[in-house]
């Protein structure tokens, strides 16, 4: 039996949300909750961080003395010697003035301990004298520091010399804070840390100062605007100063005349310029073409035909000639449908059937590629058979068995000798297909057998 969830088994009455089981009554009357096979007549087993029971809204009570205690293995009794009574503890503490400390508390709290703090300290002759909670307690002395090490005071920068100080008077002089700055020729400079260093630019260079010690160099604009110089017929043309910047640019059209060509060899144009190659014709064993820069004239081709060949047969035709298409058995229809384009249609009268007007009968198997496609039928039923198996175009209803599916029945099937079959499945399997579209029915093949179907909050057994 199931009802919304609830399975009863010869075991006991099992509650289950989605495939987990969660509670159970066994045969002998014990109740489980988070285990199946309780050893009380509760037994309560959390998961995780849940806490095992809440009780809410219970009452004190004033003569009830028994305490409510679980053993090691978690199971409930009441004790009543258990003491009880009034526990000594430190409710405060209090800071006086003579570095102590006072403090207070349900029970007894003896003697004001004291804290040792250092309230001051003095240098004198080596010896550290440090004051202990205001003279109240005796100091303390840290001596060897006999003041005889020497150390930098001060110190001072003048050109290119660090004069370090000492307390002995001893002075430390140390070199090499300065930096020699040399031009491209032989002129040298040196600049000593704390001077200025000024940067100026030259011819055709601006110089500026961003702060934080960073420079920048910029190359100064000249006359020659920005872009891209030279074409397929024009070659760019520049002017370069002292030094080496572009001053001038500009695209000049390509023009070069036929006296200006010097290395056209002589043998090249005596093959090309035959009275062979170049034969005034006219009509359609001729080519009509322009010399540049002349007149129009006419020239042979070498190969003016092309051949044809079929199953059987061979042919000529010329350039200029007339390719002719026809059908010797008079069962294709060929229609010129200018530009080159020709129409090879069946001729409906040569009695050839199709699919399409008579029926027929395929000679072995045949297979259909889609590639992707979607093979549709429209505008009528389709049948195997006649009733083996019938699509219904205007019920929008599938019959097998029956040629005719019920009006009623969006799948109708019928026979007196096969059943319906439900998708087998195991019940990890059907756990598997996790959130499915609710009225889905499978039949589980193992655990608790039988027919399943999924509701709005789960699946279900139903048989």
């Amino acid at each position: 039996m199931a009802t919304q969830g609830m399975n009863l088994a010869s075991s006991g009455l099992t509650f289950t949300t989605e495939t987990t089981e969660r509670v159970i009554i066994t045969d002998t009357g014990k109740l489980g909750l988070g285990v199946l096979a309780p050893t009380a007549m509760l037994h309560v087993a959390p998961t995780g961080s849940t806490k095992t029971i809440r009780l809410e809204n219970l009452t004190a009570s004033s003569s009830n003395t028994n305490f409510l205690v679980a053993d090691s293995d978690g199971y409930v009794q009441t004790r009543d010697d258990i003491v009880t009574g009034t526990v000594n503890a430190i409710t405060g503490i209090t800071y006086n003035t003579d570095w102590g400390l006072t403090s207070t508390g349900t029970g007894t709290v003896s003697g004001s301990p004291e804290l040792p703090f250092i309230t001051g300290g003095t240098y004198a002759t080596g010896t550290i004298t440090l004051n202990i909670n205001g003279g109240l307690e005796s100091v303390i002395e840290i001596t060897g520091l006999d003041g005889t090490d020497t150390f930098v005071t001060g110190g001072t920068l003048s050109t290119g010399t660090l004069t370090l100080t000492r307390n002995d008077d001893a002075n430390i002089n140390t070199t090499g804070f300065s930096i020699t700055i040399v031009d491209g020729a032989t002129t040298s400079t040196d600049i000593n840390l704390g001077d200025t260093i000024t940067f100026s630019g030259g011819t055709a260079i601006t110089t500026r100062n961003f702060g934080g010690g960073f420079m920048v160099w910029d190359l100064d604009d000249t006359a020659v605007t920005a872009d891209s110089y030279g074409a397929a017929d024009t070659v760019g043309t520049f002017t370069v100063d002292d030094q080496g910047r572009l001053t001038a640019a500009a695209d000049v059209t390509i023009d070069i005349t036929a006296s200006q060509v010097s290395d056209f060899s002589a043998t090249t144009m005596t093959d090309i310029f035959t009275a062979n190659n170049f034969v005034d014709t006219s009509g359609a064993s001729g080519i009509d073409f322009t010399v540049i820069a002349g007149t129009s004239v006419s020239a042979v081709l070498q190969n003016s035909s092309i051949s044809t060949s079929g199953t059987t047969g061979t042919g000529t035709i010329s350039l200029g000639g007339e390719l002719g298409f026809a059908s010797s058995g008079g069962t294709l229809t060929v229609v010129d449908k200018g530009s080159g384009l020709f129409d090879l249609e069946v001729d409906a009268s040569a009695g050839i059937g199709n699919i399409y007007t008579t029926n027929g009968t395929l000679g072995g198997a045949r297979t259909v590629t889609q590639g992707g496609y979607t093979l549709a039928f429209e505008g009528g039923d389709l049948t195997v058979s006649g009733s083996t198996f019938v699509v219904d175009a205007s019920q929008a209803a599938v019959s097998i068995g029956v040629s005719t599916p019920a009006s009623d029945a969006v799948l109708d099937l019928t026979s007196t000798t096969k059943g319906f079959l439900f998708p087998r499945m195991t019940q990890a399997e059907r756990a598997a297909m996790g959130t499915a579209t609710t009225g889905m029915m499978v039949y589980q093949t193992n655990n608790r057998e039988g027919v399943y179907i999924y509701k709005s909050f789960g699946w279900v057994q139903v048989i």
